[in-house]
């Protein structure tokens, strides 16, 4: 089990933010939501106090040009389209062998470290 615990919660519903509460996740499905305070003694507790968590909300956007690299907008710059075109088909055959569809929905994975080229980065 892991315990999120979350300096703002926005829940999706219309609902003001929430302040102070843990996201209980399971076998990466989401269990619960409840204000903090006591988790279990096995759960691996992550401290998001200074973020904001959406739940449940998974990140569509994609760049599948960017390199793995640590400054990969440079490598826009000096790469050619060539180079480019062939990095974004390497990049939507991994995700299709991920999910079998051809869909960028396959560069992610909810509710593990997710990132693309190493630039958006989501650990949650």
């Amino acid at each position: 089990m892991r315990v999120i615990r979350a300096g703002r919660l926005v829940d999706g519903s219309g609902a003001a933010v929430q302040h102070g509460q843990s996201v209980f996740v399971d076998d990466g499905r989401i269990v619960g939501i409840e204000p903090s305070g006591d988790t279990p003694a096995d759960a691996e507790v992550i401290d998001a106090a200074e973020s904001t968590l959406l739940p449940g909300l998974i990140d569509g956007h994609v760049h599948l040009v960017f390199s793995a690299g640590g400054n990969p907008l440079a490598d826009l710059g000096v790469e050619d389209d060539q180079r480019l075109l062939l990095r974004a088909v390497a990049a939507a055959r991994q995700a299709k062998s991920r999910t079998g569809e051809p869909s960028p929905s396959g560069l992610r994975n909810p509710g593990v470290h997710a990132a693309c080229g190493g630039w958006h980065r989501s650990r949650f």
